[in-house]
């Protein structure tokens, strides 16, 4: 497979050595992540992309970085669920990629150069990329007056999706480019600031995803269906008046936006008096119920927990977490100063790395509001009503304003388990698929194949029966929970 070096900007990772094929590795190595512990982080912000060890246990501790450079910046970043990889979105339309990452030694991928991209918006403008969003096998980049292109992951490396083909023309009076999803919008371009996919997906296995966008009158979010197939389109564009200066509020990038790891149905919108609760049941006719959180303009960013049901907002130096979720019932149970020792800045991101620890990246500021240093926190019990931070460390380089900062390992997501897979002719079987990390009761089925004559699914997700002579077969089954989070396997099943 062919490689590129990556810019400048992100060419050198210290401790945790980033290096070409063929290179070699007479670097000292990262220590792996273990299957139970995951002993060390990625923390990516700006041009900057921090190895931190102990990220899950609280022990903070920076072990290197990928220092800025001076060609290009990283306008925002996504690391994928599994830790497999990076992409970072550079203000000169190109998109930089790590591979490997949870490896000793993560190698530079192959850089995508979207500044093609340019003749969407008319031969006036460039664009560039504006933001990112990773699940395992599909991507979002959003693009300055465009939209988003759909990306692909093939064995860790990142594509851009050639399947999708948006109908109509652009500015330039040709067909659009391959993986562009674009949005129409009215009189004026308008810049897209920032994207975010749900990590669950839906019944026919596709994702949702949301985009936020401001023109110089007022702020929008684009509401996308169909994400991950050949034919993701926007349902619904509707306006969030308010934000058309930056200054309103944490809304641009993820940051300010957050889907559940539970339900493609719920997702949460920072707004200028707080948070909104996004009913997604019907993509194409959304609704909303505000929730007001602190003083006006005060929240900068928000997370769900892996359970759905607690969330965590971040407002004028303090978090706050609420419980209810699930229930559209929200109550806030309890608050905590993020940086108690000086004046706290704005708090950029929040992650839920385990299902009772969180992750806040912010600012501290001097009596004078100089930004002293940009920080990273652990917060403990981040479900309960005392949740406490449990440690803080000095991250390098810039933030990333409200583009949002990217953390791995993130809470795990949801994943079908089936055992075993090996049967015997004449024997009567039972094999039994389970989801791991999932919330709800699952409903299961097959979705594509047929199980060998003889079997049986039940909707518990028990598979009986005796099969009388061998056969080989490929089936994909599916789980379903009441939220309408869908999980996908694909299962080889052996008879001998």
């Amino acid at each position: 497979m062919k490689r590129f070096v990556l810019p400048a900007c992100l060419a050198v990772v210290l401790g945790v050595p980033v290096i070409a094929p063929g290179a070699a590795a007479a670097h000292r190595s990262a220590p792996a992540a273990t299957k139970s512990g995951l002993s060390f982080g990625f923390i990516s912000a700006g041009d900057t992309f921090d190895a931190v060890g102990n990220l899950t246990h609280g022990q903070l501790k920076v072990t290197g970085h990928l220092p800025a450079g001076d060609k290009a910046d990283a306008e925002a970043s996504a690391i994928s669920p599994n830790g497999h990889s990076a992409v970072f979105a550079l203000d000169n339309g190109q998109l930089a990629q790590v591979e490997h990452l949870t490896k000793a030694v993560p190698i530079a991928g192959p850089t995508l150069d979207l500044s093609g991209y340019t003749g969407e918006g008319g031969k006036d403008y460039t664009v560039y990329t504006d933001g990112a969003a990773l699940t395992n096998r599909v991507g979002l980049v959003a693009f300055d007056s465009q939209g988003v292109i759909q990306l692909r992951s093939r064995k860790g490396t990142w594509h851009v999706d050639k399947r999708v083909k948006f109908p109509g023309k652009n500015d330039a009076g040709t067909a659009h480019r391959a993986g562009l999803i674009r949005f129409k919008v009215t009189n004026d371009h308008r810049t897209f600031d920032g994207v975010v996919i749900g990590q669950v997906q839906r019944a026919d296995g596709s994702y949702v995803a949301l985009a936020s966008a401001r023109s110089s009158d007022d702020g929008n979010v684009a509401v996308i269906t169909g994400v991950g197939t050949a034919h993701p389109q926007v349902v619904k564009m509707f306006t969030m008046p308010g934000f058309a200066d930056p200054t309103d509020g944490g809304l641009y990038g993820h940051g300010g936006m957050v889907l559940s790891p539970v339900t493609p149905e719920q997702g949460l919108m920072v707004t200028p008096t707080g948070i909104d609760f996004l009913n997604l049941k019907f993509p194409a006719n959304p609704s909303a119920v505000a929730l007001t959180v602190g003083a006006p303009n005060s929240v900068s960013a928000v997370a769900i927990a892996p359970d759905g049901n607690h969330f965590a907002v971040a407002s004028g130096g303090k978090v706050v977490v609420f419980r209810g979720l699930l229930h559209t019932a929200p109550k806030a149970i309890g608050q905590v100063t993020v940086f108690p020792a000086v004046p706290a800045g704005p708090t950029y991101s929040l992650n839920y790395v385990t299902s009772h620890r969180l992750l806040a990246v912010h600012e501290a500021l001097a009596d004078d509001g100089v930004t002293t240093d940009y920080r990273a926190s652990v917060i403990k019990k981040a479900g309960a009503k005392h949740p406490v931070v449990l440690k803080s460390v000095e991250l390098s380089g810039k933030p990333m304003e409200f583009d949002g900062d990217s953390v791995w390992p993130a809470a795990p997501l949801p994943t079908l388990r089936v055992a075993p897979k090996h049967l015997k002719v004449g024997e009567k079987s039972s094999i039994v698929a389970t989801v791991r990390h999932g919330v709800g009761r699952f409903t299961f089925s097959v979705v594509n194949g047929k199980l060998p004559k003889g079997l049986r699914l039940r909707k518990s997700g028990k598979i009986t029966g005796t099969v009388e002579h061998p056969v080989r077969r490929k089936v994909t089954l599916r789980a379903v929970n009441q939220y309408g989070g869908a999980v996908f396997k694909k299962v080889k099943l052996r008879v001998t």
